[in-house]
């Protein structure tokens, strides 16, 4: 009679095969994830941006961008006596307690036409707190938000050259 299926022996030297490759993949996917986070909290920092700009266009008004850590407030400053409008707002996620957004500066606002009501430049520096980026010869990949004066915001990779359409 003629036997089928596998041995005890061959079914563990797959079972090895696949926990080495397994192990192998772990701190590739361990930075990935790791990137992904950094890019999540980046495109959030550059859709409230976006928010803030909209709002003050669409209200014909100033409106205030106000980051805090990781999340962020849209805010219509008070007029006399009024008391300032939160439009929209975004919490900082406990699982986002490794990232860190630095801002230039603690507010900014939009004016009725969308343009910054400051001198220069709004910058968010979005990193994984105590790491290295890439362009410091980490494994990081750090993104910054930019909102320029004319009211254009976009993310880009400071690891890139300046001439990238990626670079900062």
């Amino acid at each position: 009679m003629r036997s089928r299926g596998f041995t005890v022996l061959e079914g563990l030297i797959v079972v090895a095969i696949i926990g080495l490759l397994l192990a192998a993949a772990m701190p590739m996917v361990a930075e990935m994830m790791t990137n992904n986070r950094v890019r999540a909290v980046a495109e959030q920092m550059r859709d409230g941006l976006a928010l803030a700009r909209m709002e003050a266009i669409r209200r014909n008004t100033s409106v205030k961008f106000v980051p805090n850590g990781t999340g962020w407030s849209v805010v219509q400053p008070g007029v006399g006596l009024t008391a300032p409008t939160t439009l929209a707002e975004r919490k900082a996620y406990s699982a986002e307690s490794a990232i860190a957004a630095i801002t230039s500066a603690t507010e900014i606002a939009f004016n009725g036409s969308g343009r910054l009501t400051s001198a220069g430049p709004f910058t968010v520096q979005v990193t994984l707190t105590g790491a290295s980026c890439v362009g410091a010869g980490g494994a990081v990949r750090c993104l910054n938000v930019e909102a320029t004066r004319g009211g254009q915001i976009r993310m880009c990779d400071p690891a890139q050259p300046a001439t990238s359409p990626e670079g900062c």
